[in-house]
């Protein structure tokens, strides 16, 4: 008998059995996971704003040696969690609701295909998820929350330090459960006061170290905030809602995280407001703030698929209904699992050969360098960094910008993908001679 605990296993069977597939045949690093490693590896950058959360994480796949899949083994096991964080949220709204919610989860591209990589958005998303749950749990109870709420400060905390992007999104959490609740919590506010007490002391870490190396507790996170390439206020939101949706966030979520956007104005219960409030307010946060990356939203997604599937569990058509909806949703989930189990080598196979240049061309470099320290001038650095050992100079949008290489330091050049050099003009600028490392896109700037 199909129940919501076994459809929630079979939903984490499905997304475990495409991470494996990916993590087997995956494709090389991608520059924000190398960019992880070398902090890890302490090659001699800072990027402050890069979460260090996630370069404690590298620092497990270092431990076991370093290779692509030891350096995302960590991370895809802690994306495991967002099966059952969706399912404990949704489970708020009804044990279906939930089931089925880690079900479309485990069959969108969106969320499956950044399952085995070393970011941190899919374990932050989790713990947010757990956060939002114990608190609907907490906050509900008729005589105020208990203690038990403060359990969602770590979960707060570790997304925190996994993504310093969670911050808009705890402080919307923070808000909407105030102004919902605010009745319970004058009822009880003492463990809401220690949960926020905890939290705050959780975070002084990353308060201390961002006043000592930018000179404001706040300017690692403006740090972060410019470095999300956005070209304008708003073009993140503008994206959004232009790009193609199918490609975007996939069959299945698009259509139910639409009709959960658009029944989020009806909501009338505390819960639904609450989830709506949040999705909506990271939709709008994050939007604003940075470009247009779907897996800066993930939390949004996530609730507004619940939304939607609560309202067509709601629906009238559906309860009228309810055997061809079952057989619909059935063939609907089946078919996505399908497809993303047959579609996930080919997929990493395709992203591997757009890499390959890349890569020959770092170790091309590794091999020419014979372990001599080396410095390589590209417009993108850090996977040519992880993957040939040498400190990177990125090439200035000026042209006529003299390079000074470093003393001491055997010189590099290389394509990065959609992003090519002149080698003749790099070895003017730098005073070398270019020497082709055949057959790749490398050269060796030769001294004259």
């Amino acid at each position: 008998m199909l129940t919501p605990s076994r459809l929630v296993a079979a939903a984490l069977a499905a997304w475990m059995s495409c991470v494996a597939l990916a993590l087997a045949f995956g494709a090389p690093l991608t520059g924000d996971e190398c960019a992880y490693g070398l902090l890890a590896r302490g090659s001699g950058v800072d990027w402050l704003y890069r979460s260090r959360g996630m370069v404690e994480l590298a620092r497990v796949g270092l431990a076991f040696g370093g290779s692509d899949v030891a350096m995302r083994v960590a991370s895809a096991l802690a994306s495991c969690g967002i099966i059952v964080a969706i399912a404990a949220v949704g489970r708020r709204l009804g044990p279906w609701t939930g089931a089925l919610g880690a079900c479309v989860i485990a069959g969108t591209h969106t969320f499956v295909m950044r399952g085995p990589e070393l970011l941190g958005d899919l374990p932050a998303t989790a713990c947010l998820l757990g956060a939002i749950a114990i608190a609907i749990d907490e906050l509900e109870r008729a005589g105020g929350a208990s203690y038990r709420l403060v359990a969602a400060a770590p979960l707060c905390a570790t997304a925190f330090y996994v993504r310093y992007g969670s911050a808009p999104v705890i402080a919307i959490i923070a808000l909407a459960a105030v102004v919902l609740w605010w009745r319970s919590i004058a009822r009880r506010p003492a463990p809401v006061l220690v949960t926020a007490a905890v939290l705050v002391a959780l975070l002084v870490p990353f308060a201390i170290a961002s006043q000592r190396a930018t000179g404001s507790i706040l300017g690692i996170l403006r740090m972060s905030e410019d470095a999300a390439g956005r070209s304008y206020i708003g073009q993140g939101l503008r994206s959004y809602f232009t790009r193609s949706p199918w490609h975007t966030y996939g069959v299945l979520l698009t259509p139910l995280a639409v009709v959960g956007l658009a029944g989020a104005v009806l909501r009338r219960d505390r819960i639904g407001l609450f989830l709506a409030s949040v999705a909506v307010g990271q939709l709008v946060a994050l939007g604003v703030v940075s470009h247009a990356s779907t897996r800066f939203i993930f939390v949004a997604l996530c609730l507004l698929v619940l939304l939607g599937l609560d309202t067509l569990v709601r629906a009238r058509l559906v309860l009228r209904h309810a055997t061809w909806a079952r057989r619909i949703g059935v063939f609907a989930l089946a078919a996505a699992w399908l497809g993303m189990v047959i579609a996930i080598v080919p997929i990493e196979r395709h992203i591997a050969r757009g890499l390959y240049d890349l890569v020959g061309s770092a170790q091309a470099i590794r091999i020419d360098a014979a372990g001599a320290p080396c410095t390589v001038v590209a417009r993108a650095t850090p996977q040519l960094m992880w993957y040939s050992g040498c400190s990177a100079v990125r090439l200035s949008v000026d042209p006529s910008a003299p390079i000074a290489l470093p003393a001491g330091r055997r010189g590099y050049a290389a394509y990065t993908p959609k992003r090519p050099l002149v080698p003749v003009l790099v070895a003017r600028l730098t005073g070398t001679t270019a020497r082709r490392l055949w057959p790749w896109h490398a050269w060796a700037l030769d001294a004259r």
